[in-house]
């Protein structure tokens, strides 16, 4: 996984994105360790959902989290001294909290969504 041993370099990114699931690597690797890991380089991380639906991950783990499924995880640098930086790390928070509080009305509207929900017993 690239992500491991790259601390020197991640310090000079504001935003990360990567793909997680079952396959290669992934399948040997635990994502609460790569959130830690993150959290510990000033990184904020995030499930990036659809229609500006994201949910925070970093400090918000749940068990089922650690199911592999497709998904893709967005991560901010919320230690980066830039206003860019801190600006998006805020509206990443605004969104996450602006999800939540649609509860019930944030629609899975994908096939693969509905399957993933339906594999953790959820859909």
């Amino acid at each position: 996984l690239v992500l491991k041993g790259a601390n020197s370099t991640l310090r000079h990114v504001q935003y990360l994105e990567f793909e997680y699931n079952w396959k290669g690597l992934w399948s040997k690797i635990n994502l609460k360790d790569v959130i830690t890991d993150l959290k510990e380089s000033g990184f904020v991380c995030y499930w990036a959902g659809t229609n500006g639906h994201i949910w925070r991950i970093t400090d918000c783990w749940l068990p089922h989290y650690s199911t592999h499924f497709w998904s893709n995880v967005a991560c901010v640098n919320v230690q980066m001294n830039r206003p860019q930086a801190l600006a998006l790390a805020e509206n990443m928070e605004i969104m996450f909290q602006a999800t939540l509080d649609k509860g019930s009305e944030v629609v899975y509207d994908t096939p693969e969504t509905a399957a993933n929900l339906a594999f953790l017993g959820k859909g």
